[in-house]
């Protein structure tokens, strides 16, 4: 479906995406500390964990 859109498109491999998901945590997660040094007067967090009929296992979590 990706080739009818766009021709020149190439999927990334399974090691790509791997490396473009540990550079953008990394990114995402620097830039959070210097914004909650700088800006947050209080964090609260919550969290919700569940597993899927399947056993595909999930968190959810919500920072404000």
């Amino acid at each position: 479906m990706l080739h009818e859109l766009e021709p020149g498109f190439r999927i990334p491999t399974e090691e790509k995406c791997k490396e473009m998901i540990r550079k953008s945590y990394n990114w995402t997660k620097e830039n959070l500390k210097e914004l909650l040094k700088s800006d947050a007067e209080s964090i609260n967090f919550t969290t919700d964990l569940w597993t899927s009929r399947r056993n595909d296992g999930y968190i959810g979590v919500t920072i404000s």
